[in-house]
């Protein structure tokens, strides 16, 4: 499978729910704990209007409507008809959690959260094996795969697929990489110490507890 022959509209979520300016904070902090995703999408009518992440919503009245809410976070629509790799490059780049896929006339068509795309390529690494993604962003001078990979078996550990998606320094590269253990935090460790210092990990763990803590504190904090 060559991911670069793939649009984005393969994988959008044309179900999920959308929120508008009217919707309040408290509307929105509910939305996005049941899609386990710290930023969410606002939409005009059929159009996009922003993106606003969990620490826009700090400090805010939880009746307060988003139209009165300041985004802080990059500002990301990406077409159906753009690459799937584009479409992971602006979620490694931006850090966010989920990004809004409009058509060729600027409507939204849906969305894909960061769950959603990992799930998809797990599925078109060609194994159903369970493990971790790793995203390395380095220079492509210093792309050695067998290098990376070394390091990988070390720890008792393999590489079961890899690819690389291109960013906006054209001197640098991301590069993807799909390992058969669960809990890479020693490779990470070992990957750091040899100078790849600029790491994503995406585990299966990370969708269960990562967000919940955060939620709750606002909501304690809003009294929802």
């Amino acid at each position: 499978m060559s991911y670069h022959d793939l649009n984005s509209g393969l994988i959008v979520n044309s179900q999920r729910n959308m929120l508008n300016e009217e919707n309040t904070v408290t509307d929105a902090l509910k939305w996005m704990e049941a899609e386990e995703v710290e930023h969410l999408i606002v939409i005009s009518g059929q159009y996009f209007n922003k993106l606003i992440s969990i620490e826009d919503l700090e400090n805010q009245k939880k009746f307060e409507t988003l139209k009165h809410i300041n985004p802080s976070c990059a500002q990301v629509v990406v077409k159906n008809t753009d690459s799937i790799l584009k479409l992971w490059t602006n979620f490694i780049q931006n850090k966010i959690s989920i990004i809004a896929i409009s058509d060729e006339d600027n409507h939204i068509v849906g969305s894909v959260s960061i769950k959603e795309i990992i799930q998809f390529f797990n599925h078109g690494f060609e194994t159903e094996q369970r493990g971790s993604l790793i995203v390395i962003r380095m220079r492509k001078l210093d792309y050695l795969l067998s290098k990376i990979a070394t390091i990988v078996e070390e720890h008792r550990c393999i590489i079961l697929n890899s690819f690389i998606t291109n960013v906006d320094d054209h001197d640098e590269m991301l590069l993807t990489i799909k390992l058969n253990c669960s809990e890479p935090d020693t490779i990470i460790q070992t990957l750091e110490r040899h100078e790849y210092d600029q790491i994503e990990v995406f585990t299966p763990k990370q969708y269960v507890s990562e967000y919940q803590e955060r939620y709750d504190e606002l909501m304690r904090y809003l009294d929802v």
